[in-house]
């Protein structure tokens, strides 16, 4: 009786399951799952358990966080690298603006800003001090509509974080 019931609980199940192995994207998928998931598909469920046996699914975890440790080290690097490469772009901008060379300077702000919108260990309060700086510049070059451009952005994003630090909405506003 017990059997008879879990079979119809299965049959029941079977469409569903069916289903959403018919929705399953396998682009990215671990040849295990792929070979697991083609015999689950024909109903091979004995078969698809052996290919998943736990020797293989516990080296697939041992390369999925080796792969992801090594992975945060990289974009840990590549971070570090980020930095220094906006701490360079400071400097060669705020010597170019020492030397009134305005253009050159806007051109190391500027790459500067795609760069640090792309890091991730860049402050918001960071980002707004850069537009800012930006704005300067494009003022000094008599540019104002890209100055305001800047300002607008600038004061967009203290007003996100005015609750955290309201003398650097003051800034913005001034």
């Amino acid at each position: 009786f017990e059997l008879k019931k879990q079979l119809k609980i299965a049959e029941k199940r079977l469409p569903e399951f069916a289903r959403d192995l018919a929705h399953v994207n396998l682009d990215f998928a671990s040849e295990l799952y792929v070979q697991a998931y083609e015999l689950m598909k024909e109903g091979k469920v004995t078969e698809a358990l052996e290919v998943l046996d736990n020797a293989k699914l516990e080296k697939s975890v041992e390369d999925v966080i080796s792969t992801i440790k090594v992975s945060k080290e990289l974009d840990q690097k590549a971070n570090e690298k980020g930095i220094q490469t906006k701490k360079a772009l400071e400097l060669k901008a705020e010597g170019h603006y020492l030397l009134l060379e305005y253009r050159q300077a806007l051109q190391s702000l500027e790459i500067r800003l795609e760069l640090m919108e792309e890091l991730n260990s860049v402050e918001d309060t960071e980002l707004a001090d850069a537009y800012r700086e930006l704005a300067g510049v494009y003022r000094d070059l008599g540019e104002y509509d890209k100055a305001l451009t800047c300002n607008v952005r600038d004061l967009e994003i203290c007003e996100e974080l005015s609750s955290q630090n309201d003398t650097m909405l003051a800034e913005a506003y001034s």
